[in-house]
């Protein structure tokens, strides 16, 4: 399964279960080969209309339970 269709799936069951997409979270070590591949994954991102943002805005976006 190509890896476009598993985030479009997890996507999915968020939408389903929550009703939203549940934020996430992306860590990423200080070496050359994520140096060399950021700005393409920043462009896939906002293909699928990503947003990004700090923890701190996103806990307040976050529902309150």
């Amino acid at each position: 399964m190509p890896t476009s269709a598993i985030r479009a799936a997890y996507r999915e069951l968020s939408q389903k279960l929550q009703g939203r997409d549940i934020a996430q979270v992306i860590l990423l070590h200080h070496n050359l080969i994520n140096a060399m591949w950021l700005d393409d994954v920043i462009a896939q991102f906002k293909e699928m209309d990503w947003t990004i943002t700090t923890p701190q805005i996103s806990r307040r976006r976050a529902p309150r339970r």
